[in-house]
């Protein structure tokens, strides 16, 4: 697991990486400070929303992992269709993402409070946004894995 993080530090912090935030405005170093930055702020667990904090976030991937292991195989068993199949995994990942995401992104791009850390730094709004991005981006994966990714097998 920690060759594949390393393997992923190296892509996303390498120089192609850089070109492409470059190319859709963003400093790419003020950008991974932002992710850094953002981070740190969760791991001190001085951002306490659901999706901010890496434990809860966990717990809750973990959480619905298993709820939907149980829930596909139980179908699997029962001789659902896949139409049915297909149309409860979709659903549950519609409900949770937008049970989650909802408050996450009016915390998370309107929330005015995290940009006073860097008040006397300035960061243009592309490299801001693509920070705050990143970090719902995070959400959306963990939340998709989690729900989906034992029916995706199981299917």
């Amino acid at each position: 697991m920690r060759d594949l993080r390393a393997i992923g530090r190296r892509f996303f912090r390498g120089t192609v990486f850089a070109a492409l935030l470059k190319r859709c405005g963003i400093e790419p170093h003020q950008y991974w400070i932002l992710v850094d930055l953002f981070q740190t702020l969760s791991k001190r667990q001085e951002v306490v929303r659901m999706g901010s904090h890496n434990q809860s976030l966990r717990f809750f991937t973990i959480f619905w992992f298993i709820l939907s292991s149980i829930i596909s195989l139980l179908m699997a068993a029962g001789g659902v269709s896949s139409g049915i199949y297909l149309l409860v995994f979709v659903g549950l990942t519609v409900f949770q993402l937008s049970v989650l995401l909802i408050s996450e992104v009016a915390e998370n791009l309107v929330n005015p409070v995290e940009g006073l850390i860097l008040a006397h730094q300035p960061v243009n709004g592309a490299t801001w946004s693509g920070a705050k991005l990143t970090h719902l981006i995070k959400i959306v994966v963990y939340v998709v894995v989690g729900v989906n990714g034992v029916p995706a097998l199981v299917g």
